[in-house]
């Protein structure tokens, strides 16, 4: 009986992170689909190749390599790490969300739970 609490305490715990990160995405989306407030790292002409580079490997993406795409990032290294840190913090945080929502569900599996909803 005690792992059910644990589970009901842990799924609560998600939901609540869950809410924060759907909020989180729905004000950066309304941030990009506005050309006012987009940031100026998405509408750079000369930043144009490199952020459908990106979007074409996220999250996957070797910065080491001599990659003709990303030039343009790596000379202007500060500013981009500036403006897009907190957009990256935040995709990242979907993934992690994700990963423990896959570990809960799999444990809730495993112990051959049932749910009465």
């Amino acid at each position: 009986m005690s792992y059910q609490q644990k589970l009901a305490e842990k799924l609560t715990i998600l939901n609540e992170r869950g809410s924060g990160v759907l909020i989180r995405m729905n004000y950066i989306k309304k941030m990009c689909s506005d050309p006012k407030q987009r940031p100026s790292l998405l509408t750079d002409k000369v930043m144009e190749p490199a952020v459908k580079y990106i979007n074409k490997k996220f999250p996957n993406i070797d910065f080491r390599g001599n990659n003709q795409h990303l030039t343009c990032i790596q000379r202007q290294k500060s500013e981009v790490m500036a403006t897009a840190s907190t957009y990256y913090d935040s995709f990242l945080d979907v993934m992690e969300f994700r990963d423990h929502v896959y570990e809960l569900l799999n444990t809730i599996d495993a112990s051959q739970c049932f749910f009465n909803i």
